[in-house]
């Protein structure tokens, strides 16, 4: 029997989810307009997705971050990066690539944690 009360994952890939929680704890998302230096972290944070071969819907995105809190104009800036970051005809580019790859390994072993 299937349960209509059981509440499914908004975000479907782990390692995306566990982007966004980082994210969600080291920015100001319960405030309506993210200040610039949040946003530049929500821009970092999706092109190192992007980099990675990971995408999320920017709706779900969207409604994922306004279930954790963070406020719908914040939220609503979440998607439209998401969506301007999926569009980029090339790869994005990123400085300090050794600090990438630490931030994307902390994000897959938190999604390997979760999912085991």
């Amino acid at each position: 029997m299937h349960d209509s009360t059981a509440i499914l994952p908004l975000i479907t890939d782990p390692v995306v989810e566990q982007a966004l929680i980082s994210l969600t704890g080291c920015i100001n998302g319960f405030v309506a307009t993210l200040h610039p230096r949040d946003k530049m972290h929500v821009d970092r944070t999706l092109r190192i997705l992007r980099l990675m071969g990971h995408y999320e819907e920017p709706e779900t995105m969207r409604n994922w971050a306004v279930r954790n809190a963070w406020h719908p104009k914040a939220a609503h800036e979440l998607a439209k990066l998401a969506a301007k970051i999926a569009s980029l005809k090339r790869r994005p580019r990123l400085e300090r690539p050794e600090d990438v790859e630490r931030l994307y390994q902390y994000w897959t072993d938190k999604a390997s944690e979760s999912v085991s």
